[in-house]
């Protein structure tokens, strides 16, 4: 089920926990299609398979650039079966304390 506010007035951050690989597959489809649906042209996946050599400043940096082809872009986060790690924990709380204006953020376990 999709959050209510996804659909209205999208938060810049949202946190999506599952066991159930098919439920998360879902829910990411709908959510990708209703962005498209309210104008988020650019979205992007990463998987961070290795929290040590994933680059999270660049996360934060991507963020925080404007695209070349989107007013409006979302990037979608995936950590399956791991932690963020120090330094990737420090760039999600930076990202929920000052979210880029036209970046929406979906963090997956």
């Amino acid at each position: 089920m999709l959050p209510q506010s996804l659909g209205t007035q999208p938060r810049p951050i949202y946190l999506v926990a599952s066991d159930e690989p098919l439920l998360l597959r879902d829910w990411l489809d709908a959510a990708r299609n209703l962005l498209r649906e309210q104008g988020y042209e650019e979205i992007l996946q990463q998987v961070v398979e290795n929290v040590q050599q994933f680059d999270w400043n660049g996360l934060l940096e991507d963020g925080q650039n404007l695209s070349l082809f989107a007013s409006r872009k979302a990037q979608i986060l995936r950590l399956p079966g791991c932690r963020p790690g120090t330094t990737g924990a420090r760039v999600l709380t930076e990202l929920c304390r000052q979210p880029p204006e036209d970046t929406l953020y979906i963090v997956t376990t």
